[in-house]
């Protein structure tokens, strides 16, 4: 069972600028309907090519573990974006993996916390048209970087849906009362984008 979202379910577009080149999995099931039906065939699923954690603090409740997990994305070039669970029950960071051996190429780490919930519900970011990540962070606010097929850390950008006359990005809102936002305003779905680099996302707000 899930809690009903306590709350607005709202959408954030965001234009983000359009390159030639398109994640090969770039949203939570894949795609921005969610249909999780890959083009490419899998390889043979007789043998395991790599691993890694997606939780690194599970939290049983006798033999269930009761979590759903965010979906990996993928860009163009093989680079594995993974989400990982690093709390007992929050702390999440994204990890860069290189898809043909999972070796490490960047962490990034984020700010967000869950809103309410009964299951634990899924840290999903998605890779829009550039190959751009967007992830959630802490009060409703997104982080965006580049460069996800190169090894090494990358400072992001913050954006945030509260700008001042509608303006998405601008921070200013945010930051007059970030203390309250980060309190009571959590992403609650898995962010999702759009053939136009659009970005789109349910938030909760908890009082």
């Amino acid at each position: 069972m899930h809690r009903p979202l306590i709350g607005t379910l709202a959408a954030l577009l965001y234009p983000a600028l359009v390159l030639a080149q398109t994640a090969a999995w770039s949203n939570y099931a894949g795609n921005a309907q969610h249909t999780a039906v890959s083009p490419i065939a899998s390889q043979s699923l007789q043998g395991i090519r790599w691993q890694t954690a997606v939780d690194l603090n599970p939290q049983y409740t006798g033999n269930d573990l009761l979590a759903h997990y965010g979906s990996p994305v993928i860009t163009a070039n093989n680079t594995v974006v993974v989400p990982v669970k690093t709390g007992a029950t929050d702390g999440f960071r994204l990890e860069g993996r290189a898809g043909t051996d999972g070796a490490l190429l960047w962490t990034q780490t984020t700010d967000y916390a869950l809103p309410v919930h009964g299951w634990t519900p899924s840290y999903s970011p998605t890779i829009a048209p550039g190959n751009t990540l967007y992830y959630a962070g802490a009060g409703g606010t997104i982080y965006t970087r580049g460069n996800l097929d190169a090894a090494g850390s990358v400072t992001p950008t913050q954006l945030s849906f509260l700008g001042a006359g509608g303006d998405a990005g601008d921070l200013g809102t945010y930051l007059a009362n970030k203390t309250n936002f980060d309190a009571n305003v959590r992403i609650s779905t898995p962010i999702t984008s759009d053939g136009s680099g659009n970005i789109y996302f349910g938030f909760q707000v908890q009082n």
